[in-house]
């Protein structure tokens, strides 16, 4: 009861988070797991961890048997599931080992009016898959591909999924200038809105880093 009383100084205590605290506090959905994993929006996350739960309802029943799920809006990579006793797991998109950098949701949504849907649902996400290591690494090198991606083994054939050059269409622009954009963004850095981070003397060695993780403008 004292702590109820204490009367309140205007002050804030910064409290450390932990990775799973992060976990908790990213955007929650629900979906169902199947015989091959978790399908979010042409997405499959698959684990073993998932094998005694594959078609088997949770016990969250007002959701429908759905499985509570996380995921970071800015990295599709990976999604994180409530288990039954309570901890969070992670989840990796299969073709994780293959997109080596960060993507969201957003610009997957993109892709998929882009990429032309002719196959099978697995073909059709590896394609995706292709296309965005693609753009991405074309964004981040600024380079553009003189030749397309080669297909994985035992994926099919490959065919471009846009064309290249002054006649590609217009929304793949607009793409891979939401790719640059987000790619300048994706570098973790603090955020100077948080009491717990404090801006460097402009003397200290710690300044440079600080000024490297502010993009111009902030």
């Amino acid at each position: 009861m004292g702590s109820a009383h204490r009367p309140r100084s205007g002050t804030c205590r910064c409290v450390a988070l932990t990775a799973r605290d992060y976990i908790e506090l990213l955007p929650a959905r629900w979906h169902k797991i199947n015989d091959r994993g978790i399908r979010i929006s042409h997405r499959t996350y698959d684990d073993a961890i998932l094998n005694p739960f594959r078609g088997q309802p949770s016990d969250i029943h007002t959701r429908g048997g759905k499985w509570e799920t996380h995921h970071t809006p800015h990295d599709a990579r990976q999604i994180w599931l409530r288990l039954p006793d309570g901890q969070l797991a992670e989840i990796g998109w299969i073709h994780r080992d293959h997109v080596h950098q960060p993507f969201s949701d957003h610009l997957w949504q993109h892709l998929k009016t882009q990429v032309e849907h002719r196959s099978d649902a697995e073909q059709y996400e590896a394609d995706l898959a292709d296309t965005l290591q693609e753009i991405l690494t074309r964004a981040r090198t600024g380079t553009e591909a003189s030749h397309p991606p080669v297909r994985r083994q035992g994926q099919g054939a490959y065919g471009p999924p846009f064309r290249r050059g002054p006649t590609r269409s217009p929304t793949v622009a607009v793409v891979e200038a939401a790719v640059v954009a987000q790619l300048r963004f994706s570098v973790r850095r603090p955020d100077p809105a948080c009491a717990c981070w404090a801006r460097p003397p402009e003397t200290s060695p710690a300044s440079t880093a600080w000024n490297a993780w502010t993009p111009r403008g902030e």
